[in-house]
């Protein structure tokens, strides 16, 4: 009997109370685990293709007001923006965006990669 209760308490994770953690925090660690691994990826020097179909893709959201998934390099990170493109390139060197009702300017050098939704 002994040897079943140790059994019981060792591998019953409801006892370990280190391992205990609320929705929030676990929801909180997720984020930031998720932005740590993009900022981890190595980001290639892009070409000019690669240049020219995100301009594509950001134009024909301009032009259907579609929301698109930018992804951003922002002071040695990478981070990733659902928005609507309002105009590009109004502002020379710039994206006007809108998100949430807010709209913001971004500079089109700091885009790193542009998904469609």
């Amino acid at each position: 009997m002994r040897q079943r209760s140790r059994a019981f308490f060792g591998e019953n994770r409801l006892w370990q109370g280190s391992r205990m953690i609320l929705p929030e925090h676990r929801a909180g660690s997720i984020e930031t685990m998720g932005e740590e691994s993009l900022s981890d990826t190595c980001i290639p020097c892009p070409t000019q293709e690669y240049l020219e179909e995100i301009q594509k893709i950001i134009e024909t959201a301009v032009a259907q007001k579609a929301l698109i998934t930018l992804i951003i390099k922002e002071k040695e990170k990478i981070k990733t923006l659902k928005a609507h493109p309002l105009s590009l390139g109004q502002r020379p060197g710039f994206l006007r965006l809108e998100s949430e009702g807010t709209s913001f300017s971004i500079p089109i050098a700091a885009i790193v990669g542009v998904q469609e939704i």
